[in-house]
């Protein structure tokens, strides 16, 4: 029952952490953190 329930909360995790993003990139400060300049916003 336990890994049934530790599966479950597993798959939840691992597709709510996904987004969608549209901009810009301003800077890239290492192998998978970037920092984006969003639609609509401006300099």
């Amino acid at each position: 029952m336990i890994r049934l329930l530790c599966s479950i909360v597993m798959i939840v995790l691992t597709f709510s952490a996904s987004a969608d993003v549209s901009g810009r990139v301003v800077r890239v400060l290492d192998g998978d953190t970037v920092e984006i300049l969003e639609t609509g916003n401006g300099v």
